[in-house]
């Protein structure tokens, strides 16, 4: 027995699964290395992919991706610096299922077949896409995924605000423009750092942003700051949009009617 294991010798006389799961059994345990199938290969095996084929995003996580949608550049800026520093996230097995070509990274196209029964329109999505790309790389780093679930589970606490506060305004009472240049700028670095590429084409990209978040303001203090992540802020003209776009019929019905109205009471708290 411990011969035929170590030569990956399977008797497949009896057996009784389907042909496709006897296909990947014999691709993974040829005894040849360069014969074996890689593991990313594995994962994108027709059996392996049909396994997974059937998830959905959690509502919540829609919910959450909704609100970053609509949140201030600002606030973007900051949910990707504090996603830096997170615990482990218990999307991340989600976020592993939706690279489909296992490079740490979300393609575009990865993303838009990840969220296809999220609720949101074609042009919702792509317009979702743009904003988590913070370095504005074209793709989806982990920490760019991870800071739109940071508001899954309700506002984040004072310590974290502060937190991002100090890591974008490096110990000053105010955040400029020059302090967001820096932190987009940062990021872009380290993506082409690790990419191996070359120059930046975004400049262009990143002064609109920066233009948009100081359009109305020279700086931003703490207080103005802060403001930015109170649910009924700046995207409480866009919440009803949300609701109806970002949950399909299915995953509303599924949700329970007091979470629904919950849900509902927060967004509209601060209309009354």
């Amino acid at each position: 027995m411990e011969r035929k294991i170590i030569q990956g010798s399977i008797d497949y006389r009896s057996w009784k699964f389907s042909s496709a799961s006897k296909e990947f059994i014999q691709q993974t345990t040829l005894y040849n290395a360069g014969l074996r199938i890689t593991a990313a290969a594995a994962l994108k095996h027709p059996w392996i992919e049909k396994k997974v084929a059937s998830w959905k995003l959690p509502n919540e996580l829609v919910m959450s991706f909704g609100l970053f949608r609509v949140s201030p550049p600002l606030k973007r800026i900051a949910l990707n610096c504090l996603a830096k520093k997170a615990p482990p996230s218990k999307y991340q097995n989600l976020f592993i299922e939706l690279d489909t070509s296992q490079s740490g990274i979300l393609s575009k196209k990865d993303f838009l077949e990840g969220f296809k029964h999220s609720g949101n329109s074609p042009e919702e999505l792509d317009d979702l896409f743009e904003k988590l790309d913070v370095n504005m790389n074209g793709e989806i780093m982990f920490t760019e995924f991870l800071a739109a679930t940071l508001e899954a589970e309700g506002e984040l606490e004072e310590a974290q605000l502060q937190e991002a506060f100090d890591m974008i305004a490096k110990k000053s009472k105010f955040i400029t423009k020059k302090d967001c240049v820096k932190i987009v700028g940062d990021e872009q670095k380290m993506f082409l750092k690790v990419a191996g590429s070359g120059k930046s084409e975004n400049s262009a990209k990143v002064k609109a942003m920066v233009d948009e978040i100081f359009a109305q303001k020279e700086k931003y203090s703490y207080e103005d700051f802060a403001r930015m992540f109170e649910h009924g802020f700046d995207a409480n003209r866009h919440m009803d949009a949300i609701i109806e776009t970002s949950l399909n019929e299915e995953q509303l019905s599924a949700m329970k009617e007091d979470d629904l109205a919950r849900h509902l009471a927060t967004i509209r708290e601060n209309e009354d």
